[in-house]
């Protein structure tokens, strides 16, 4: 047989590569349809935007508020410094309770909110009293930066009473801020007294500053506590307690308590004549 000669095969494997369409017009398409739909929304907004602002609909026209106690004068919008037929959208809320809050220091907060459609929400918060300041027959709430607060702020709370100190009458309004440096003596050491308190079924009724540095609080029941100048006074407390807590401690017969020096003094209350003739049968 005829010798055969192999040959390979070589398969030609032909790529065919795929040309990119052009995408240019689809491009195109887009970007003119968004530029279409951002002017449309554009024009929308104008057009509601001068339709909300402009509308009667949306002046403002009441004042729904709500505090304890309740202050009369800020039902009205001039209370918070907003012009008369201005429309809701045109406000700034946040500037009007910072400025509200400002010009009345015996506010603790001024939340001021939109109701649609012609109506501010206002929660008005008084700061908390800590003592209270003898005028004449009159208590004064006061809040720890020194502002006097309205009456109704201290209702039901038994607060320490400062004395000795002298206020003219214009200011004893709410929201006068005091600047007396005795005040902020007495409001330091009531608020240590009170955190430090743990004598059970008695209170600080009353903290006489007449002498800072001879300072007297008088308890619920007229003991008078003599404190010095207020150093050291959550040790001098703790011994108030241990003497109070006494099984054998008759507080009936006690005038005052001595706790400015290192062994506390004792005074008891003195005997009227007819007790007195009755112990000596004089």
């Amino acid at each position: 047989m005829p010798r055969q000669k192999k040959y390979k095969q070589h398969r030609k494997i032909r790529f065919k590569v795929k040309t990119a369409k052009p995408k240019l017009n689809r491009f195109f398409a887009k970007a003119i349809f968004l530029i279409i739909l951002f002017i449309s929304l554009m024009f929308m907004w104008r057009i509601s935007d001068g339709f909300f602002k402009s509308s009667q609909f949306f002046k403002v026209s009441k004042i729904d508020l709500v505090m304890n106690p309740f202050l009369k004068e800020a039902l009205y919008i001039d209370f918070y410094g907003i012009p008369r037929g201005v429309n809701i959208f045109e406000l700034d809320i946040d500037s009007i309770g910072h400025n509200t809050k400002k010009r009345h220091p015996e506010f603790k907060s001024v939340i001021i909110a939109r109701r649609l459609p012609n109506i501010i929400n206002v929660r008005i918060l008084y700061k908390e009293p800590v003592v209270c300041l003898k005028s004449g027959s009159r208590l004064l709430p006061v809040s720890v930066d020194g502002v006097i607060l309205p009456v109704e702020t201290a209702q039901g709370k038994n607060l320490p009473i400062l004395t000795g100190l002298s206020f003219q009458p214009h200011n004893t309004k709410a929201g006068f801020v005091c600047s007396d440096k005795k005040l902020f003596l007495g409001i330091k050491f009531a608020s240590l007294a009170q955190s430090w308190w743990l004598i059970k079924g008695h209170r600080i009724n009353l903290i006489s500053l007449e002498d800072t540095s001879n300072i007297s609080m008088f308890l619920e029941n007229g003991i008078e506590i003599k404190m010095g100048d207020g150093n050291n006074l959550k040790a001098k407390l703790a011994t108030l307690k241990k003497i109070m807590e006494r099984q054998a401690f008759d507080l009936n017969k006690i005038a005052y308590l001595d706790l400015r020096f290192s062994d506390a003094v004792i005074g008891p209350k003195p005997l009227d004549e007819k007790k007195r003739s009755q112990l000596t049968g004089r």
